[in-house]
Order: C-alpha cells, then structure tokens, then sequence
C-alpha cells in the first residue's frame, strides 16, 4: 500500500466514532486493510439479501437505502 493510501485511509478511521476506542496500533492494522470503492450515482452498493463480507463507510457524498420500493428509511 502507498503512503498516501494509508494517511488516506488512517484520517477515515479517526473520522470515525465506532473506531475510537481503538489502540493506534489497532487503527493502523485496520487502516492497511481498507479497500477504497468509487460508486456512480444510482449503482447499488450491496443488495438486501447478498452476504455480509464487508463494512462499508461513506467518506464522500451520500447515500439512498431502498427496502421494498420505500427510499430513505
């Protein structure tokens, strides 16, 4: 990984809370696994049902959940 990826990837972490109870040491391991996605508007990120693989944190712009037909829930 780049230094640039994992500065990148350490300032997402602190950003945010579920993380902070974490060690340095435990902030960097994670921040070497991050994968960074780029998503385009409208594509679906993971659909009800798939299987849970990941965690997901939205660090630029927003997202829409859709269950059902009934957005933003």
């Amino acid at each position: 990984m780049r230094m640039d990826e994992q500065f990148k990837n350490s300032e997402t972490i602190e950003k945010v809370p579920l993380f902070s109870c974490l060690t340095n040491k435990q902030k960097y391991a994670l921040s070497n696994t991050i994968k960074i996605l780029i998503f385009n508007p409208g594509e679906a990120i993971f659909r009800a049902g798939d299987d849970a693989k990941a965690l997901y944190i939205i660090s630029d712009g927003h997202v829409s959940i859709e269950i059902k037909g009934k957005k933003d829930l």
